[in-house]
């Protein structure tokens, strides 16, 4: 593991993934990443809605029973 893939995954689970490019699977938190071939160019929908999820509370919001 390189230096800036160690300070992206203390910066966050899912900053690795942004210094790999391109596709991949993320296994774990998302630090363990394994390229996968790129997608066929396509038209896609982005919707961003004006609201704010915590991470945290949406999961906590699951109550898986733990």
């Amino acid at each position: 593991m390189g230096r800036l893939t160690a300070i992206a995954r203390d910066l966050g689970s899912d900053v690795p993934f942004f210094l790999l490019g391109g596709r991949a699977a993320g296994l774990g938190r998302g630090t363990e990443l394994y390229p996968l071939p790129d997608a066929p160019a396509g038209p896609a929908l982005l919707i961003a809605p004006p609201i704010h999820v915590s991470t945290a509370a949406a999961y906590r919001s699951l109550n898986r029973g733990n």
